[in-house]
């Protein structure tokens, strides 16, 4: 697993790549053909101060880095943090959770839409 850094990476991803929102998460999807997986965190400053920001994304990366192995390793992905709830509010398990299952519904989005264009 690579950590998307650049601008340019995170301009091209959220321009170009399918969205799904989630309560406290949304994550941006784009293919890429370098067959690894790379991800990219972003937590606005409306977050909190830096040391708020920085504890969400620890959590976020380790939530990422045990379920690893479930995305697809050929995709470029960003998670970016809603300012919705604070460092101190947020819970690892429901941020692990919840990235699965942000995950899956991608899946099940870009599922449907290539059964309907092969029909």
């Amino acid at each position: 697993m690579t950590t998307l850094k650049k601008n340019f990476e995170f301009k091209r991803i959220m321009n170009k790549g399918k969205c799904v929102s989630g309560k406290w998460i949304t994550i941006y999807v784009f293919p890429n053909k370098l067959k690894k997986l790379r991800v990219g965190f972003a937590v606005s400053k409306k977050a909190g101060k830096a040391h708020d920001r920085n504890r969400i994304r620890r959590i976020l990366k380790e939530a990422v880095r045990l379920q690893e192995r479930e995305f697809d390793h050929n995709l470029d992905i960003i998670f970016l943090w809603k300012n919705k709830i604070s460092a101190d509010d947020t819970d690892f398990y429901l941020v692990k959770e919840e990235i699965l299952n942000l995950y899956k519904r991608f899946l099940q989005k870009n599922d449907e839409k290539t059964s309907v264009e092969n029909d």
